[in-house]
């Protein structure tokens, strides 16, 4: 346990150091003195942390200089690391010791290995992914590793056993946490001195254009942002989320329970990481207008009794009570179901996160024409003066709140733009009671005399391909709870072998697959009489509209994005299950 504190406390303390050295490096514009400055910062960031090691005995330090060195000589070439590795490695020497000769090994190989990944990029101003990111770091503690066995006698194998595991994963974090902290921050700063050389030409437009050609640049900025960063940071988070949830599993019976805190809490802040993310994507894709909208028909009933399957226990272990009310008749309605889903959510979550004591209550009164839901609760309420306030980005009406409860104030802003974008409206009240506060949903509708099916037999055949064994399972345990049988395959090869096979009623296809991807893959399936006319849904990480449009264009069917949403898959599957229904097959 000892050995975990010591080395996320010490790499923590690298972190924030990192992203120091970069804020001043910036601010350097000669580039010799930058490179020098440069160098001397790195090397500096890793004295301080040889001064605050983990010690496995005299002599024999841990310290993270491994991590600085390797990603300095990734982003800023050799020159600087060579700088900065000889600072280390004077202390290294001053301490000297029986794991002397290990040290200088480590900062020699570290820097070598950066180096190799520095001069391997096709850009030098390339943004850098977090494979390569991931691969430079493992290569880099497995050579650290490695080079133990220059330690005397058995030292060598006890120092594997007991601190192997530990610098594999936490130095390996580490390696992909700084660098992605490191290539965002040098894109921003491309990006911002782009956007200081354009607003310095705007400047010289006429007033009158000069706010329009303002709006269009931040639209293009903002877009190009979008394009490169959804995935690169929406990848490497789902693997530390899902990565955490293999360690704890994995090490279920092998740790402390202290430990498996700790490996909860990790997983547990990725998830909320992913959720903001998610929610400033969101919100930069309707302001962009390249939000679509999935329509489908649905009973109101059913999107309510959703949110209590959802929330009704997490309410009631804050002692609060849930009540649902009908007023009139239950309806169906056409409307985007996963947008829907996600303003319930919103602002269910805020009702539970602001109430202390007392109970929330949901109310539905359906008329001719349209639908309203009222979700009130006891809370702390939000004053009639700031309730408007509370739909602008960031804010959270009560500023004083921040500080006692969580969020970053995006939840409201959101639901407004989706229920606007739903032709709806969005306002809030003071419940009947006087006390905390009432939300008021307005959603046009239409009266239906059916809702879309969903498969209800067995013999109805799903088949995932998917190289990713926690993504296969959670899409095979979403597909059963539908009623289909779940096939899987690994890869885009075994997935047509199977589906000639089994001709599967749908096929659920990840693009990025060893063997063969589900691009080529798909082209197979096209090519292949007997199952040419199976539909084929692209799952894959990427949220951009263009990519989208991409896939479609390419010869899927449809498109879901990962993380997989239980909404969007139950609206996509149940699409193609009416159309094969409706056909006759």
């Amino acid at each position: 346990m000892k050995i975990i504190i010591d080395l996320v406390h010490n790499l923590a303390l690298l972190v924030a150091l990192s992203i120091l050295s970069v804020h001043i490096a910036s601010r350097i514009k000669t580039n010799w003195l930058c490179i020098l400055l440069q160098g001397l910062l790195a090397g500096s960031i890793a004295v301080i942390g040889m001064m605050q090691p983990f010690t496995f005995s005299k002599g024999l330090i841990f310290d993270g200089r491994s991590v600085i060195l390797s990603i300095t000589a990734l982003f800023f070439g050799p020159v600087p690391a060579v700088i900065a590795a000889v600072m280390a490695a004077a202390l290294r020497v001053s301490i000297g010791g029986v794991g002397m000769w290990v040290g200088l090994s480590v900062i020699t190989a570290s820097v070598s290995i950066g180096t190799v990944f520095h001069y391997s990029r096709a850009e030098r101003h390339s943004l850098i992914g977090w494979k390569s990111l991931l691969l430079m770091g493992i290569l880099t503690h497995i050579a650290m590793i490695l080079l133990m066995f220059i330690l005397p006698g058995s030292l060598s194998q006890t120092v594997i056993q007991e601190v192997g595991l530990p610098v594999m994963v936490i130095y390996t974090l580490a390696t992909l946490l700084i660098g992605a902290i490191m290539s965002d921050r040098f894109r921003s700063m491309r990006y911002l001195e782009e956007l200081q050389e354009k607003e310095r030409f705007r400047e010289e437009a006429d007033r009158d254009n000069r706010a329009r050609r303002i709006a269009e640049e931040a639209s293009r900025a903002k877009s190009e942002f979008l394009a490169h960063m959804s995935h690169e940071l929406r990848t490497p988070l789902n693997s530390i989320i899902a990565l955490t949830g293999v360690l704890r599993r994995r090490l279920q019976d092998r740790i402390e329970s202290e430990e498996k805190e700790y490996l909860a809490i990790i997983e547990k802040n990725g998830n909320i990481l992913l959720d903001i993310f998610n929610d400033i994507l969101d919100i930069s894709r309707i302001d962009s207008g390249n939000e679509d909208l999935t329509l489908s028909q649905f009973q109101i009933s059913d999107l309510l009794a959703d949110m209590e399957s959802r929330y009704r226990k997490r309410a009631e272990s804050k002692k609060l009570s849930w009540h649902v009310e009908k007023r009139g008749r239950d309806m169906v309605i056409e409307s985007d179901r996963e947008k829907l889903d996600k303003v319930l959510r919103h602002i269910t979550e805020n009702a539970i996160k602001f109430t202390e004591a007392g109970s929330i209550t949901f109310t539905s009164d359906c008329r001719e024409k349209e639908c309203i839901i009222e979700i009130s609760d006891t809370g702390c309420g939000i004053p009639a003066d700031k309730r408007e306030e509370v739909f602008t980005d960031f804010q959270q009406g009560d500023r004083s709140k921040r500080k006692r409860f969580e969020g970053i104030g995006l939840g409201l802003s959101l639901a407004r733009r989706y229920m606007r974008l739903l032709g709806g409206n969005i306002e809030l009240a003071t419940p009947p009671g006087g006390t905390g506060t009432l939300v008021r949903i307005t959603i046009p509708a239409r009266m239906e005399t059916g809702v879309p099916g969903i498969p209800g037999k067995k013999n109805t055949v799903a088949l995932i391909a998917e190289d990713n064994q926690d993504n296969r399972i959670t899409l095979t345990v979403l597909l059963e709870e539908m009623g289909y049988t779940v096939f899987q395959a690994e890869n885009g090869k075994v997935a047509t072998e199977m589906a000639r096979e089994l001709k599967p009623d749908i096929i659920f296809m990840d693009i990025a697959m060893p063997v063969l991807d589900g691009i080529d893959a798909l082209a197979i399936i096209r090519n292949t009489e007997e199952i040419r006319a199976v539909p084929v849904i692209a799952v894959s990480a990427s949220a951009m509209k263009e990519d989208r449009e991409q896939f479609s264009l390419l010869g899927f069917n449809d498109y879901i994005p990962k993380p997989i949403d239980r909404e969007v898959l139950h609206s996509i599957a149940g699409k193609y299950h009416d159309q094969k229904k409706n056909s006759g097959h």
